[in-house]
């Protein structure tokens, strides 16, 4: 499993303050899509954990208290609505909201989405302050 961390010691961040806000679990198989959003969120004070694939997030949420989980439905190995349905029916991590983010942007892909419990759907390409208000309004 490869987590990569934006916990305040990620060189690329180096002498930035450390994110005080709540932790954030980031599942994306693009890596640059997933460094940009990570970076991004920690400007905005949040911690965020990368994973690129979807089972080890399975094990990930179980050992960290993520307030947050932003879900990406195509990775490599197993489907993102999957993940979320097996996330959302474990009364372990049942309350952590969950936005999905797909390139999938029809009403079905949408109603997919919420039918397997996802919280919010966001579709790709997304503007970051889209993102930041849902993060919030999840949060709140």
């Amino acid at each position: 499993m490869e987590v990569g961390a934006f916990r305040g010691n990620d060189p690329e961040i180096a002498g930035q303050d450390k994110p005080t806000g709540p932790t954030i679990l980031l599942v994306e198989d693009n890596r640059t899509l997933s460094m940009l959003t990570a970076d991004l969120l920690h400007q905005e004070g949040f911690t965020v954990d990368l994973l690129y694939e979807g089972r080890p997030a399975l094990e990930q949420v179980r050992r960290v208290q993520y307030r947050l989980i932003l879900m990406n439905v195509n990775l490599p190995d197993v489907n993102g609505l999957d993940v979320t349905r097996q996330l959302k029916a474990d009364p372990l991590t049942c309350t952590i909201p969950i936005i999905i983010v797909t390139a999938q942007a029809m009403q079905v892909d949408r109603e997919r989405s919420r039918q397997a419990g996802a919280d919010a759907y966001l579709s790709k390409p997304y503007d970051v302050y889209d993102l930041f208000e849902l993060i919030r309004q999840l949060l709140a």
